[in-house]
């Protein structure tokens, strides 16, 4: 009778903790439907490299500013309007985003073309150095470029704290966050080269590349000091790069630093999370992969944005790995 009576109370205890974890994505979830987002597309020019940057902004209306920066680099051959879903769930969460569009290694390397081998000749054309590079100039240049657009007489005006920035990005985007997150690059003809900023505070990479680098992984990823989330999952497989997920999981070992996670979510595909969902079934899945993605990519910038501690807590100390219980495995450090 004892033993019970003690199972009775562990599994009361075990519902209480899900129902408490439910109520917090409930209450998330309401939070962010309960606040309109505006959105803006723009083109900006860069003058010293003679380029145009395509970025769409995502801010949550009548908010009060200046607030944490969210900025958001897409796929090999997306654009500015890759993962909505996060843009419009940081927006209402009190991030202001930009999503920037790379020219080279966006769409533009596969539109007008039908046939799927050729379109994956195309893409894969894109995955160079210069690409990389072309990509980390228009952050950097998007990050200047956050001054004039917080100064007065912008419409955005006192919208943008260039104080407080993060960087997120999916596969190729993923890479290009890494890159300004501090990953080194080179080998033995060109040298090392490090594209980090120290005002990318926090970053999370969304299905990054396998690493296939000439230098150890150690020294590729070593160098990266700040907080940062990655986040794959079991099916997460592309024909570009023909990426396992356990090779894409394994870049979070050589992170360094505190505030160290990786969210490896049961059944998520390659473009479940930059915003495309599969056919059928998996539509479903994908959405309530997607909801769990923003609610949880919100909390890690509520905790390294905006230095919250009860924020910080809730991923450290049980509470994320609680809140999606079957649904994905996670690691920190």
């Amino acid at each position: 009778m004892k033993a019970s009576i003690n199972l009775l109370c562990v599994w009361l205890i075990a519902m209480s903790a899900i129902i408490a974890n439910a109520t917090t994505f409930m209450e998330l979830a309401q939070a962010r439907e309960s606040a309109a987002v505006k959105t803006a597309t723009e083109d900006w020019t860069d003058s010293e490299r003679g380029r145009t940057v395509p970025v769409k902004l995502y801010y949550r209306s009548g908010a009060a500013g200046p607030m944490p920066v969210v900025i958001f680099s897409h796929g090999l051959g997306g654009s500015r309007e890759a993962a909505r879903y996060l843009g419009e769930s940081w927006a209402r969460d009190g991030f202001f985003c930009v999503f920037v569009q790379h020219p080279g290694s966006d769409q533009s390397l596969w539109k007008g073309m039908k046939e799927m081998g050729q379109i994956r000749q195309a893409l894969s054309g894109g995955i160079n150095f210069q690409s990389i590079k072309d990509r980390v100039d228009d952050i950097h240049f998007v990050l200047n470029r956050l001054d004039s657009l917080n100064a007065k007489g912008s419409p955005y005006a006192g919208l943008a704290d260039p104080g407080r920035v993060g960087i997120a990005g999916h596969s190729f985007g993923a890479w290009t966050s890494l890159a300004i997150a501090g990953q080194s690059f080179g080998g033995p003809l060109m040298g090392t080269k490090n594209f980090s900023d120290p005002r990318i505070k926090a970053a999370i990479y969304l299905s990054p590349p396998p690493y296939r680098g000439r230098r150890s992984p150690q020294e590729a990823f070593g160098s990266i000091k700040i907080p940062g989330m990655l986040i794959t999952g079991s099916q997460d497989t592309d024909p570009i790069t023909n990426g396992e997920p356990e090779k894409r999981a394994e870049i979070f070992n050589y992170l360094q630093g505190p505030g160290q996670y990786l969210l490896y979510f049961d059944q998520a595909a390659h473009q479940t999370f930059g915003g495309r969902k599969r056919q059928g079934a998996m539509s479903e899945l994908d959405e309530r992969i997607e909801g769990q993605v923003a609610a949880v990519t919100s909390k890690f910038w509520e905790a390294y944005l905006r230095d919250d501690d009860s924020s910080r807590d809730w991923l450290a100390q049980g509470s994320l790995s609680r809140s999606l219980g079957a649904a994905a495995q996670v690691s920190l450090k």
